[in-house]
C-alpha cells in the first residue's frame, strides 16, 4: 500500500471518528465512501465495520443513558438483519456498484435530513419513530456503520 493511501485512510478515520464523537453517529457515512475510493476494493467494508466497533466502544457508553430504549432496541434488531444483507451485497457486488449504491443511500438520507433542518416538512415513508429507527438500523447495518443508528434517528 502506498504511503499516500495510508495517510488518506488515517485522515478519513480521524475525521469520521471526530464526527462520530461529536454527533453520536456518522462514522460509516464518512468512512465507507472514502475507504471504497481510496482502497478501490470491497475489503473496505469489513475494515470499516471493525473500526466502527472500536469507535463505538469508546463513544457509545456515555450516550446510552440519553437514548430511548425502545428506539434503540428496534434499531439494533434492524442492524441484526442489515449486517447479513450488507455482507451478502458486498460479497457479490463489484466495487463500482458498491460505490454507486452506497453513495445513493447516503445522498438520499442526507438530503432528507437537510430538508428537515431547513424547516421543510419531510414525510417519512416509513412512518413512526420505531419505523425510522428500523430503517436507520437496517441502513447502518448494511453499510458498515453498525454503531448508534437509533440515537440520532431523524424525527
Amino acid at each position: 500500500m502506498e504511503s499516500e493511501t495510508l495517510w488518506g485512510l488515517m485522515a478519513v478515520t480521524f475525521l469520521a471518528a471526530f464526527i462520530q464523537s461529536s454527533t453520536g453517529f456518522g462514522f460509516g457515512l464518512v468512512a465507507v465512501p472514502a475507504f471504497l475510493i481510496l482502497l478501490d476494493s470491497l475489503s473496505a467494508v469489513p475494515i470499516i465495520s471493525a473500526l466502527t466497533v472500536l469507535v463505538g466502544v469508546i463513544v457509545i457508553p456515555p450516550l446510552i443513558k440519553h437514548t430511548p430504549v425502545k428506539l434503540l432496541s428496534v434499531a439494533l434488531a434492524a442492524m441484526v438483519v442489515g449486517v447479513p444483507v450488507g455482507l451478502l451485497f458486498y460479497a457479490y457486488a463489484d466495487v463500482a456498484t458498491a460505490k454507486v449504491v452506497t453513495g445513493v443511500i447516503i445522498v438520499v438520507l442526507a438530503s432528507m435530513l437537510v430538508l428537515r433542518d431547513l424547516g421543510l416538512r419531510v414525510r417519512w415513508p416509513w412512518g413512526t419513530a420505531e419505523g425510522r429507527a428500523g430503517v436507520g438500523g437496517l441502513n447502518a447495518g448494511s453499510t458498515g456503520d453498525a454503531s448508534v443508528a437509533g440515537v440520532a434517528v431523524p424525527s
